[in-house]
């Protein structure tokens, strides 16, 4: 398997997950799946329902009718197919008998426009922290969640940090790298989900 068709497996996993979780409400427009592969692996989901972004167990506050997914459930769905990512990349890279171009991605994300059924993504390489800073992933992520809220902009290519602002966002076709001009690298996945 390739680290191509590992990012597809997760993205239809994940994205299905987060979207049964909340039993395809029309009341939510945006899902993000934050998936961090730097330090702990973590994977989280956020919602945008009737304009307000908030996690899996904030759904139900924000919603007319109670929604019948389980937050345990979603997170062991999200687990399982992160830890099959990060599985398999691993496998493919050890698998190599030189040393890969590019080291393993630090973070991706994922978006899905339930309107559009269209998904995009963006990954990024950089570091997730200042070298030889220890990694908070609780950290890490709330700081990407209130970038989030603040500005509706969900970059992978942010380097943790007050003195390293997000940088511009990374603009790619499918599944390739870029560098921007401060040398960060990332890449944007896009495809429309519709049937």
């Amino acid at each position: 398997m390739s680290i191509q068709e590992l990012f597809e497996a997760f993205v239809k996993e994940s994205l299905t997950a987060a979207i049964e979780h909340v039993d395809a409400s029309d009341e939510v427009s945006d899902i993000w799946i934050y998936n961090q592969l730097e330090g702990e692996p973590m994977c989280r989901p956020l919602y945008r329902v009737n304009g307000q972004i908030c996690g899996p167990g904030e759904v139900d506050e924000q919603v007319r009718e109670p929604v019948e997914g389980s937050v345990i459930d979603l997170y062991m769905a999200l687990s399982g197919a992160n830890e099959q990512l990060n599985g398999g990349i691993d496998a493919i890279l050890k698998g190599r008998k030189k040393a890969p171009k590019s080291p393993r991605p630090t973070r991706l994300i994922i978006h899905y426009d339930t309107a559009q059924q269209a998904m995009d993504s963006e990954f990024s390489y950089e570091p997730l922290g200042a070298p030889g800073e220890d990694i908070w992933d609780s950290t890490i992520f709330e700081q990407w969640r209130d970038h989030l809220k603040a500005t509706g902009e969900f970059p992978a290519d942010r380097v943790t940090g007050p003195a390293d602002p997000y940088a511009a966002q990374a603009s790619a076709e499918p599944v390739q790298e870029q560098s921007d001009a401060q040398g960060s690298k990332a890449g944007r996945w896009s495809r429309s989900l519709r049937n």
